[in-house]
């Protein structure tokens, strides 16, 4: 087979494309969302939010300090 250059693309995904995928197959994001009902105003519901922070916070692996706490708001 004669393949061209530009047939073929490869991107680095490291540990999170795995981990994204994997999060997916076990359906966390939906998980949440039947804990946390969604609402039709929300832009980004409950799972989406808690899988981007799972993403993020292990693109931070190799550093320290990473996490922040937040404060709890009383309403």
């Amino acid at each position: 087979m004669n393949y061209q250059k530009e047939e073929f693309e490869s991107k680095n995904l490291d540990h999170l494309g795995i981990i994204a995928g994997i999060i997916d197959e076990i359906e966390i994001v939906e998980k949440i969302n039947e804990i946390f009902l969604v609402d039709s105003r929300e832009k980004v519901n409950t799972g989406e939010v808690v899988k981007a922070i799972i993403l993020n916070e292990l693109g931070f692996v190799s550093t320290t300090g990473s996490v922040q706490v937040l404060p709890v708001l009383d309403n």
